[in-house]
């Protein structure tokens, strides 16, 4: 995603909103300290796919608010980890500074793991519906 001013503006705003230090939000992403700065500052032409994975997981945050400023901030979903992705996620934010590679892969996993099962219950619900009719 390319980063222009209107996108480094909601960055600021995710910022703020999580109250948390732009130190403590940029390690919340699996960022090395000196990153965060880089990017507000205009130091950084895109904002990698890894980076609006981890918004969208984490901080329940609408790509496509961040990218254009459309549609709603937040997704309608949150996602929820159980005890074993959660301790994967931590696993592969130590990760991140050896391999952004093997963080999105593995981001990006979790996320059609989530889906898949979100899917699986909407029809599992549908189902239960059309018996009880």
């Amino acid at each position: 995603m390319e980063l222009n001013d209107e996108v480094r503006q909601r960055l600021v705003e995710i910022i703020k909103y999580s109250k948390l230090s732009k130190r403590q939000f940029t390690l919340s992403l699996g960022l090395p300290p000196s990153s965060l700065g880089k990017i507000l500052n205009g130091k950084t032409r895109a904002l990698s796919n890894t980076i609006i994975t981890v918004l969208e997981l984490k901080y329940g945050i609408n790509p496509i608010w961040l990218e254009t400023g459309e549609s709603k901030k937040y997704k309608d979903v949150i996602v929820t980890l159980d005890k074993d992705e959660a301790i994967l996620l931590e696993q592969s934010r130590l990760l991140s500074d050896y391999n952004g590679d093997l963080l999105k892969l593995f981001l990006e996993t979790l996320l059609k793991k989530q889906t898949e099962k979100e899917e699986e219950e909407k029809a599992q619900e549908k189902s239960r519906k059309r018996k009880d009719v």
